[in-house]
């Protein structure tokens, strides 16, 4: 259906539009006009059209640099990235170079960006978490092929038709149908959703009585599991302890030669975590990988301090020999 009507509908590409958001004022009929001359300021550049919505007390606005074509449904891109989230936080990046990335904040689009180069998924997720003091995202690639459904539709076409006007144009180019079928779809929906909630209440209670049925086993299971996780623990703890004087020995001597400062020092089964400020990424894997000590160096990440630009804080993962086994 949503391929039927698409010769009413544009989608604007992250690098035709520059995204920002305000806090909603009380009490303002908006328009399109209104957005561009109160918040035209907000644009680095200026700007052809704008295209906006409204999500509870906030006002999401896209500035354009292509002019938009009369008649058509504009719906950014970014919105289409990210309009399938429910919830939470996370950091959606395109796949390639100059592609879009764009972040949600407790289920809120908050910022939208193109992809900037020689910078890994993983590095620039980092960033933005702490940019935006995101709470524990989800990092979700997107390949470009997004569904754009009649909820992202209807969410743009109330702020930028004149439904009057358009449903003439409909009727004039003859396409009048296409309500009826809307009205069809819409009694279909409220069927489905009947015979959905119907069918709920049954399913829920067979699936209680599953439930009791399967507590005994879940019981042995669960017991099974957590024995199995304490000798593992163990194991790995007496091979270790059996090694721990020489992976402290080699950290101190690879931090002495970084003239380094260590921050944190965590084991976890197999590897050590360990946060340390120097002056390179790459002296910190070429001295640690010299001691010798260590399976392999992994540097999770590198940033710049923000206040000494000639140290970068380095998290880093050394794998311990048991690794190999």
């Amino acid at each position: 259906m949503v391929k039927f009507i698409g010769r009413y509908i544009q989608t604007l590409s992250a690098g035709d539009t520059y995204f920002a958001s305000a806090e909603l004022p009380e009490k303002l009929k908006l328009s399109s006009h209104l957005v561009m001359l109160n918040y035209g300021e907000l644009c680095p550049f200026t700007p052809e059209g704008v295209v906006y919505t409204t999500i509870d007390d906030r006002l999401l606005i896209w500035f354009t640099r292509i002019p938009l074509q009369s008649g058509k449904i504009h719906i950014p891109e970014g919105w289409a990235m990210c309009s399938s989230l429910k919830g939470g936080d996370a950091v959606v990046i395109g796949r390639g170079e100059g592609s879009a990335v764009c972040v949600v904040r407790e289920g809120r689009m908050v910022s939208q960006m193109m992809k900037p180069p020689m910078r890994s998924d993983e590095e620039l997720a980092e960033l933005l978490t702490r940019e935006h003091s995101l709470r524990e995202p989800f990092i979700i690639e997107s390949n470009g092929d997004y569904e754009i459904t009649f909820s992202d539709i209807y969410t743009f076409a109330r702020t930028q038709l004149d439904f009057s006007n358009y449903f003439r144009k409909l009727a004039a180019d003859s396409v009048m149908p296409l309500i009826v079928l809307f009205a069809v779809l819409s009694v279909g929906d409220i069927a489905v959703s009947s015979y959905i909630n119907s069918r709920e209440e049954s399913v829920s209670e067979e699936l209680k009585e599953y439930r009791k049925m399967n507590l005994p086993i879940r019981a042995d299971v669960d017991e099974a599991r957590a024995k199995l996780g304490r000798w593992e623990d163990f194991n790995k703890l007496v091979q270790f302890s059996s090694r721990i004087g020489e992976y402290m020995n080699a950290i101190a001597s690879a931090t002495n030669e970084l003239n380094g400062r260590l921050e944190l020092i965590d084991y976890a089964g197999i590897s050590i975590t360990i946060r340390m400020q120097c002056s390179s990424a790459s002296d910190f894997i070429e001295k640690f990988q010299d001691t010798g000590a260590f399976y392999e160096v992994k540097v999770n990440s590198a940033v710049p301090d923000r206040d000494n630009p000639s140290k970068v804080n380095i998290n880093a993962q050394l794998l311990l020999a048991e690794a190999q086994q």
